[in-house]
């Protein structure tokens, strides 16, 4: 799947921001996004087979994973920001 194919699946770009940010929780990007927890788990999924976010299990709890940006998906979110600033101040 191309970038573009990946990035207009809904809420594809929202994930990525918010990982932009700092690595978070399944539970954390469910309540920030306010996406359903099929869809969200679709989309991680997508998103960590096109090799735009990655997933570590938690120290704590094994059953927890915690998903952040691969150098790929940070390339990404650099990229969709600064074109949101762009389009902004325009």
């Amino acid at each position: 799947m191309t970038l573009i194919q990946t990035l207009e699946k809904k809420f594809a770009v929202q994930i990525l921001l918010s990982l932009s940010q700092e690595p978070k929780k399944f539970c954390i990007l469910e309540k920030e996004l306010g996406i359903n927890t099929s869809t969200l788990t679709d989309r991680l999924n997508l998103l960590e087979r096109s090799l735009y976010i990655s997933k570590e299990s938690c120290h704590k709890d094994k059953r927890c994973y915690y998903y952040k940006l691969s150098k790929r998906g940070t390339t990404v979110a650099e990229t969709i920001t600064n074109l949101q600033n762009k389009l902004l101040s325009q």
